[in-house]
């Protein structure tokens, strides 16, 4: 099953207000109805699909709207490959990750735990009562306010694993995720 999100514009709390961690709970009990009603074939039968892929598609975070930008004179639209943007921009992911710590943390959930959907019987039914969890794995693709992690470098990459790592990726992100 295949579920796209996007336009979160997770945000490091120095400008708007941010998705809180109740909504994020919500998108797992919304995954397993989902997952549940995806599982009901349409010959009538009931066979528990065998993965979830959660693409998150674009301006997941809001780097371009930080306050961070007011307080130096770098700038977005400056050099990519200048070491004050990256400094800014690792700043202002860190802020990010820490801020929506505990909603990503429904991310790291889901992908540890997975969602739980009834087994079938061996004639195509649902057995009532009983789960077993259906693995998520969950893609990033950067949009046009969190651009900076399709840049390429080691020092992006940095960045990018402290993303995958807080958010449960399947994305590699040695390379740069993609635009």
């Amino acid at each position: 099953m295949l579920v796209i999100i996007s336009d979160l514009h997770l945000t490091d709390g120095t400008s708007g207000s941010t998705i809180s961690p109740g909504a994020f709970q919500l998108l797992g009990e919304r995954l397993t109805d989902l997952a549940i009603g995806a599982s009901q074939r349409r010959d009538g039968t009931y066979r528990p699909i065998e993965r979830v892929d959660l693409l998150l598609l674009g301006d997941v975070f809001d780097v371009i709207r930080s306050g961070r930008w007011l307080q130096n004179r770098v700038r977005p639209w400056d050099d990519p490959t200048s070491p004050a943007l990256f400094e800014v921009v690792s700043q202002i992911t860190t802020d990010m990750l820490r801020h929506n710590d505990q909603a990503l943390g429904e991310f790291r959930g889901l992908v540890k735990n997975g969602v739980l959907v009834p087994p079938a019987t061996r004639d195509g039914r649902c057995v009532e009562g009983e789960t077993t969890p259906v693995p998520v794995h969950i893609h990033y693709m950067v949009g046009n306010h969190d651009w900076f992690y399709h840049l390429p470098g080691e020092n992006y990459s940095r960045l990018r694993r402290q993303i995958a790592q807080h958010m449960g990726l399947a994305t590699n992100p040695d390379v740069p995720f993609p635009h």
